[in-house]
């Protein structure tokens, strides 16, 4: 019987670190399929020109400073450099079928949680979002704001533009009829003036209640699409998601809920956007400046990565940290920006495959970065990072691996 990849190079990697390749029958122009046995973790990626020192991703891929090139023939090492490889973990049930490229379009997206976040979250994308987008559902427990946002959102209309994403009200058993899940209920903001050091982790406890609930639902409805986080702590409750869904209703985990890649934290965004504006500010180049870490105080900003300056760098970092508590000085929530920098601009990027700042897991943790989403898994950005920034990225992807 035919397989998807009957046509494509295979390596198989066992768990003792030996390796063959199977070459097909005729030529192919697709990614090497690189399958590596590593316990039961679920987790397929993809890397463009492919490596093949490393099994699943943890931080230090990000720097291609670590890389150890390994000896093969030229033709394998031609295809690797044209078509990239794409990892997959064959000891997790189904495997087969993430090997799949996914390039179904258009995407349903349904949002859940339409108060500052999300109603201004849901403004960007109906502004923004093009044929890809097949549909903008909302819901929220209050019926006449669902009513409201519907209503209104549907009379937004540019006459130059022939179509925009209907916005539609949906039930909650709909709410994972979908190819995309964003999740922006919230409770315990704390209100201005109340305010204590670092208000994303004053929510987690609240939050991580309520999303419980939601990841529980994805499982039950067995989505396959991908579950977005937007409140806050974004990095935190993607582990919360990813960690309930895979659990009987007795706690027990039994790993038949949503893989890592299909829940995704939307909260670097907005970080990188106000480093680049305190950049500015600053009269600091930025034009290769990066964002990595959490939407928190562990953030860490790069002003460069061909110029790095450590002293610079962390001055930003603290500008970028502290920006939410500024905005909250003056009187007001601090939702426009990330709503859409982190929010809608973000989303309908990854819904694009295009780069963009997101948290995606890596090793135990969901690590901010720059990536993309690819036919044969998510891609993160690699650079020759400086080794004092990528072990600073390193004690962070420990200290986000160790909360629970």
């Amino acid at each position: 019987m035919k397989t998807p990849w009957d046509d494509r190079i295979v390596i198989k990697l066992s768990e003792e670190n030996e390796w063959n390749v199977r070459m097909p029958a005729k030529k192919s122009d697709q990614p090497v399929l690189w399958l590596k046995h590593q316990g039961n973790r679920c987790r397929m990626f993809f890397e463009e020109h492919g490596i093949l020192t490393r099994s699943l991703p943890t931080v230090d891929i990000l720097s291609t400073e670590e890389d150890q090139p390994l000896h093969m023939k030229k033709d394998l090492a031609e295809h690797i450099q044209k078509h990239g490889i794409q990892a997959v973990n064959p000891n997790c049930d189904g495997w087969e079928l993430s090997v799949q490229r996914n390039t179904k379009k258009p995407w349903r997206v349904h949002v859940l949680g339409l108060g500052d976040v999300g109603g201004t979250l849901l403004t960007g994308l109906r502004l923004l979002a093009d044929e890809a987008v097949e549909e903008i559902g909302i819901f929220d427990l209050d019926t006449n704001r669902r009513r409201r946002w519907a209503y209104e959102l549907n009379q937004i209309v540019d006459p130059n533009r022939h179509y925009m994403a209907p916005v539609i009200e949906i039930e909650m058993g709909r709410l994972f009829d979908c190819d995309m899940f964003v999740f922006c209920a919230s409770k315990a903001v704390p209100k201005v003036g109340e305010e204590g050091k670092d208000v994303r982790m004053v929510q987690y406890e609240a939050n991580a209640q309520i999303i419980e609930i939601y990841a529980k639902m994805a499982r039950n409805a067995n989505f396959k699409g991908i579950f977005a986080v937007v409140s806050d702590p974004v990095d935190q409750l993607c582990k919360v998601v990813w960690d309930r869904s895979n659990r009987d209703d007795k706690g027990n985990w039994d790993g038949t809920g949503l893989l890592p890649e299909q829940v995704r934290g939307y909260g670097l965004g907005v970080m990188y956007a106000r480093a680049k504006y305190f950049a500015n500010e600053l009269n600091v180049p930025f034009h290769d400046g990066r964002a990595y870490g959490p939407h928190g105080k562990d953030l860490i900003v790069a002003n460069s990565i061909a110029g790095y300056d450590r002293q610079v760098s962390e001055s930003l970092t603290e500008k970028t940290v502290t920006a939410n508590l500024a905005v909250r000085e003056v009187g007001y929530k601090p939702y426009i920006a990330p709503a859409l920098s982190s929010g809608a601009i973000s989303l309908l990027h990854t819904i694009w495959g295009n780069w963009h700042y997101s948290a995606v897991e890596m090793d135990g943790a969901w690590m901010g970065c720059r990536n993309r989403r690819t036919a044969y898994g998510d891609q993160v950005e690699r650079m020759p990072l400086p080794s004092v920034l990528l072990n600073n990225i390193r004690q962070v992807h420990d200290k986000l691996a160790a909360h629970e």
